[in-house]
């Protein structure tokens, strides 16, 4: 059986090994609405991310951060 990244789940520590950050920084962003939120399993249980929206967070991350590179050396020609 084929697991797509859609359907994996990760749980913190998975989700720091990724994006390594405090867990205070990363509630934070959550809170500030910046991360993704996560899905809370069952009545009191676990909180998950998706992998996709981890994945999706990084990547949206690395392509402001290469816009902004750009823009900051575009502006030391001028």
């Amino acid at each position: 059986m084929s697991t797509s990244s859609n359907s994996v789940f990760l749980r913190l520590p998975q989700v720091r090994k990724k994006i390594p950050v405090s867990k205070s920084t990363w509630w934070q962003w959550i809170s500030d609405g910046y991360a993704p939120q996560g899905i809370r399993l069952g009545k009191g249980g676990c909180t998950v991310w998706l992998e996709s929206d981890i994945d999706a967070f990084i990547e949206r991350e690395l392509q402001q951060s290469r816009a902004n590179d750009a823009n900051t050396a575009a502006e030391d020609f001028v």
